[in-house]
């Protein structure tokens, strides 16, 4: 994995939670490979990022979680891209996981029925 980010996307500007959850973008200190477990909240302490800490999501607008799954390039002087994924969530689809449970592409589902959802779909 190259880099992560999360945003927070909401139309109406005026509202503003400091203890909410707004951005943020991390890439580890060098590539990673194999399994990656990431909080919502802030990315792995050793990963590159300016973050400012929160406490919960936004009951306003969506978030959406992105990353890049690649390789840099000291020829190109840049990341080949192998592959890009963006997942799309609201607060209460977080809010209401248990241990255990994975939010993808719209449902809850456990750890096994993620791992094979992510094999497919990569």
């Amino acid at each position: 994995m190259e880099e992560i980010s999360i945003r927070h996307v909401d139309g109406d500007t005026d509202r503003v939670d400091a203890e909410a959850l707004d951005d943020w973008s991390a890439r580890p200190p060098q590539s990673v490979t194999g399994e990656q477990e990431i909080s919502v909240y802030h990315p792995p302490k050793s990963w590159h990022v300016k973050v400012r800490p929160a406490r919960k999501l936004s009951a306003d607008g969506f978030y959406a979680v992105e990353f890049v799954v690649g390789r840099w390039s000291p020829e190109e002087r840049a990341t080949v891209v192998k592959y890009r994924g963006v997942n799309r969530f609201e607060a209460t689809d977080i809010d209401t996981l248990e241990p255990g449970q994975w939010w993808a592409d719209d449902r809850t589902m456990s750890r096994a029925q993620f791992d094979k959802h992510a094999n497919d779909a990569c």
